[in-house]
């Protein structure tokens, strides 16, 4: 059985569906998808940590009730502040690898 130019089998039509820019490669799609969740929990970490040390969680948890002697220390502002310093620094750090993984991927364009 012989196929004239014309014709075109399944490999041939994936290859000319598929964009120039995606990739089948399950190692390199894996590592995208880590990037992104990773990022998210930077993001996320950083939203919380800014968020919880001024809310009614950190007055009432179970370790300050437990020991008396450490509400003294949870509740200063200079610790709450601490941690929201933290929180702070983790949302930039998520932000500078979002910047520097779009920069990349524009560069390669």
């Amino acid at each position: 059985m012989e196929f004239t130019t014309g014709t075109c089998d399944a490999t041939n039509r994936r290859q000319l569906a598929t964009p120039w820019g995606i990739s089948h490669n399950s190692l390199l799609m894996m590592t995208r998808l880590l990037r992104v969740v990773l990022l998210m929990l930077w993001l996320e970490l950083g939203i919380i940590l800014i968020l919880v040390p001024w809310s009614q969680i950190w007055d009432a948890n179970y370790f300050v009730y437990r020991y008396p002697a450490l509400a003294l220390v949870v509740n200063s502002s200079y610790v709450r502040g601490a941690i929201s310093g933290l929180g702070v620094m983790n949302v930039f750090l998520a932000m500078d690898a979002f910047r520097r993984r779009t920069a990349a991927v524009a560069g390669r364009g």
